[in-house]
């Protein structure tokens, strides 16, 4: 439980004590088959967690996989808490790839319990920030920056107004489509480097006699990439084309 007492509160509104730097563990770099991972970090955004929420990495194919995650929120007796990890990394294609989309899926449990109402609850949310710096294995002049939240099931909150709630899972999703979104852009080209940081949060509250507590189990990044057109591809393509129309 991340409670502070009144004393402790104090002194740091006297600034006798500092508030505590945000921890940070990085992982360092990962290949997979077509893309690579460079730089991988998380940071604690919420003080009193226990790093690393997230926990080591694996790489599946071009997939990033979480699963030793210590992800969680708690609360109990009219306390309520917060729980904020961000995940940072780079991501460049490789073997004359480029990346086509993202995809983020999550998945946990919640458990509320005792006799309350609206007021105990539990949240989960997600928001994914992109930064598109290399196309066609060229650097941008400006980036391109996309924002999104993802989906989550029962929109990411429950409460206890309806009844105990025990061992529900839930889960989260999330598809970047670069290419369409830089062709809507007006940008020619694929996405071959990008930055990925996402902030993770979860929240619980709670009433006199109720808690309760939300975990993240498992998380994971899934890269489809392709491979980059030749140019005398796409012109050999082109004349054809044209030879074609001309039959007609």
């Amino acid at each position: 439980m991340k409670t502070k007492s009144i004393l402790v509160v104090s002194l740091y509104v006297l600034g006798i004590l500092s508030l505590p730097a945000n921890a940070t563990v990085s992982y360092g770099n990962y290949s997979g088959v077509n893309v690579s991972y460079h730089n991988i970090s998380e940071t604690s955004m919420s003080s009193g967690d226990t790093e690393p929420l997230f926990g080591t990495p694996q790489v599946l194919g071009d997939s990033l996989i979480f699963t030793q995650m210590t992800f969680s929120s708690q609360a109990s007796n009219g306390v309520s808490d917060i729980t904020d990890g961000k995940l940072d990394m780079t991501i460049a294609a490789k073997n004359n790839n480029y990346i086509d989309k993202l995809k983020f899926q999550e998945f946990g449990d919640l458990t509320l319990s005792g006799s309350g109402t609206v007021n105990t609850k539990a949240s989960v949310a997600s928001s994914i920030f992109i930064t598109i710096l290399g196309v066609d294995n060229s650097s941008l002049l400006f980036p391109e920056f996309i924002s999104v939240n993802m989906l989550m099931s029962d929109n990411g909150n429950w409460d206890i107004a309806n009844g105990i709630v025990t061992g529900k899972l839930w889960n989260g999703q999330l598809t970047v489509d670069l290419t369409t979104i830089l062709a809507q852009r007006g940008i020619t080209g694929h996405a071959t480097l990008i930055n990925f940081s996402m902030d993770n949060t979860l929240a619980t509250q709670s009433e006199i006699n109720t808690s309760s507590y939300i975990a993240k189990k498992a998380a994971g990044l899934q890269i489809a990439s392709q491979m980059i057109p030749e140019p005398a591809t796409v012109g050999i393509l082109g004349i054809g084309g044209l030879l074609l129309v001309r039959r007609r």
